[in-house]
């Protein structure tokens, strides 16, 4: 994903209205997600098995309100819906204080297993994650379950606060997972601290399926009779040699949700809205993307790896989450936290040998940091200048961290010659790599293996006397193009909004446009509004767009590509931690 796109949703989600979400969490479950599509997720469709007892889909979540912050940065509001591929147990010990509390309600018990204590780079606050699981919902099909309220009490000082209590499927354990985490009236080293933990009406949540027969644009269906709703599909195009396809439709209501999500405002909403899933045979198809807007909702798909009669033979249906049981009573917790036991130490991980790394990039790496919250590996550069010349190495775009069974993405900053941070919030000495860990992640991670696996080097790419002369720009697009010294190919398109100019270009996950392109107007060069200028990196779709403000009529227009990234597989790398 790209790291400009990234800092500018970030901050974005840092400044919005907080109704306790965990911002952080959800960040970090779209860059996940973002990233993994960016593997080549994008050329596969995906196989989803057939329901069993435990529903494996963990789909991570997106916030109405943060949801507005991808169609502040990308244009448009896009909601990615889709299964994460499904990783190994996490066999690490616990970190923190083992609680090993509960409380049973009707056969449901709530557990409260770990207590761990730590300082959050991102957000530069000492946090304190609650590591929740729940249990006996065996013989039940589900896919998440939420308590209607939750509370967390300090009893010491009689301070309430409440907390979201939405549960997932853990995929490594068939359990309902969930981890809360708490700032304040958080017990010092060597102090106790008592708390009362407090959830009420639990509700199960699982999808329901209704078959759209013989989908084409104008056709109407009635999905929930006894609550009127409905809707009409008022496109259904096939592009792409009939592998692509989009789908419009226009609802007569809101889409349906789960009660308890619509009453709270709940972070989930997004996931829990309806979506159109293909069907082949017994595999669910789900769209690459789902977009909002004034004429409704579409949902794109992807069918190229089908044949010509798998195509033919697709069923449809729109899929909605409904509330399916429903344990009314109160769970309620009394626990104690002793500050020194919830808070691990610190360790300083020396990297054994870093010669292989430090002859293909030129960097050198310093002692590993690890906590269960994160890992910070600090960097030194044999060339630290902020000019990226032609040829210099800049970063990995890839960075994953393996500990222990699993593997976390991380990013790297500050970079020299990068005109942005894309680690926002963190605060480094210098140059880090850092790895932050969230929910069932939290681990002791003392005796677990380390590795870092750096993929997909960028190598900066400049060419500050290559212009394309193009015509003045107009409200009809314009094409233009430029082959450049080192094989890269600059398809550029140009088009007047306004006052304002738009220069896209396709980097088919071939190059990074680092610092964007450059347009002269008569002599002037123009560099692109930071604000409106975004990435979208889609694999072998993904483009720039770049935002020129109040660019003059004019008469003669070039553009340059600015400094740009090649990625260099040769460099790809894994360095031993331990």
């Amino acid at each position: 994903m790209s790291q400009i796109t990234e800092q500018h949703i970030q901050q974005k989600m840092r400044s919005l209205p907080d109704g306790s979400p965990n911002y952080e969490e959800m960040w970090s479950r779209i860059r996940l997600e973002v990233e993994r599509r960016r593997s080549g997720w994008s050329e596969q469709t995906e196989t989803v098995p057939e329901k069993t007892v435990f529903s494996r889909a963990r789909q991570w979540t997106l916030a109405a309100s943060a949801a507005a912050v991808i169609a502040t940065a990308a244009g448009t509001a896009v909601y990615l819906e889709q299964r994460q591929a499904e990783p190994e147990a996490i066999t690490a010990d616990p970190a923190g204080q083992r609680v090993d509390a509960s409380a049973e309600v009707d056969g449901v018990k709530l557990s409260l297993d770990n207590a761990v204590i730590g300082y959050q780079q991102t957000d530069g606050t000492t946090q304190m994650a609650l590591q929740m699981s729940l249990s006996g919902l065996e013989g039940q099909a589900f896919d998440d379950a939420a308590f209607q309220t939750a509370t967390l009490t300090d009893v010491d000082s009689g301070t309430s606060t409440p907390i979201e209590a939405f549960f997932n499927v853990d995929e490594g354990s068939d359990r309902l997972t969930l981890t809360r985490y708490i700032q304040e009236n958080l017990p010092a080293a060597g102090e106790k601290r008592q708390y009362r933990l407090k959830m009420t009406d639990l509700h199960v949540n699982d999808r329901v399926e209704v078959p759209l027969e013989n989908p084409a644009e104008g056709k109407s269906y009635e999905i929930i009779p006894a609550d009127d709703f409905r809707f009409e599909l008022s496109a259904y195009r096939w592009t792409a040699k009939d592998t692509k396809l989009s789908l419009e439709y226009r609802a007569n209501q809101a889409e349906p949700v789960p009660d308890i999500y619509d009453s709270q405002k709940h972070e989930t909403q997004v996931q829990h809205r309806g979506f159109i899933w293909a069907k082949n045979g017994d595999t669910v198809i789900k769209p690459k993307e789902s977009r909002y807007g004034e004429n409704g909702k579409t949902e794109f798909f992807d069918f190229g790896n089908l044949t010509g009669q798998e195509r033919n033979n697709l069923q449809f249906v729109y899929a909605y989450a409904q509330t399916v049981k429903k344990v009314e009573g109160e769970w309620s917790i009394d626990f104690t936290v002793e500050g020194s036991t919830a808070t691990p130490a610190a360790e300083s991980v020396p990297i054994p040998d870093t010669a292989a790394l430090e002859e293909r990039t030129g960097m050198t790496l310093a002692e590993a940091q690890v906590t269960p919250f994160e890992v910070r590996i600090p960097v030194t550069r044999e060339d630290d200048s902020s000019v990226l010349q032609d040829g210099k190495f800049m970063y990995y775009n890839r960075m994953i961290l393996q500990a222990g069974e699993f593997e976390t993405k991380g990013m790297q900053a500050p970079i020299p010659g990068l005109p942005y941070n894309p680690i926002e919030g963190v605060t480094t000495d210098g140059e880090t790599m850092y790895f932050g860990f969230r929910g069932n992640q939290l681990q002791d991670l003392a005796k677990e293996p380390l590795t870092l696996k750096l993929r997909d080097a960028l190598v900066a790419r400049v060419y500050p006397d290559i212009w394309t002369e193009v015509q003045p720009p107009s409200d009809k697009v314009q094409a233009a193009g430029e082959n450049m010294p080192d094989g890269s190919v600059m398809a550029y398109k140009i088009v007047r909004k306004g006052k304002d100019v738009q220069i896209t270009t396709p980097t088919g996950g071939k190059f990074y446009l680092v610092t964007g392109t450059r347009l002269k107007v008569d002599g002037q060069t123009y560099e692109p509004d930071p604000k409106q200028s975004y990435y979208k990196d889609t694999g072998k779709t993904g483009f720039r767009m770049d935002v020129f403000k109040n660019v003059p009529e004019g008469s003669k227009f070039a553009i340059n590509a600015g400094t740009y990234g090649v990625y260099d597989s040769s460099r790809d790398i894994d360095v031993q931690i331990r």
